[in-house]
């Protein structure tokens, strides 16, 4: 059975997979929302959105439906990137498949989780 994802795709992966990452700017906090796949692919689409922000980042992940050691990576450096401005990045709303990951390779306290990005 197909994840069921309530996002729309303004890009596809190479194997055809939607995927979306949406930029929104709320109260002076950078919000990356996520729809999809994070893996390799993806992972240089949010990095080139990603390069363009300033100041704090949420990166909203309710929509990703699966994630690989490329977005491990990716949230690592964005992670490193934010704290080298004075910035921090907060990952909201990780899926099952994204906190099971990350307790595998025992990053689940590598980042600030939360469950919902304020006010939405």
């Amino acid at each position: 059975m197909e994840p069921v994802s309530n996002c729309t795709s303004d890009a596809e992966d190479p194997l055809g997979q939607p995927n979306t990452v949406e930029v929104e700017v709320r109260d002076g906090v950078a919000v990356l929302t996520l729809c999809g796949e994070l893996d390799l692919w993806m992972a240089d689409l949010v990095r080139l959105r990603f390069d363009d922000l300033d100041g704090d980042v949420e990166v909203d992940c309710a929509g990703l439906t699966f994630m690989d050691a490329a977005g491990i990576r990716l949230l690592l450096e964005m992670d490193r990137n934010c704290r080298a401005r004075g910035a921090k990045l907060v990952v909201v709303s990780p899926p099952r498949c994204v906190t099971r990951l990350l307790a595998l390779v025992q990053l689940d306290g590598a980042f600030d989780v939360r469950s919902k990005v304020p006010g939405w």
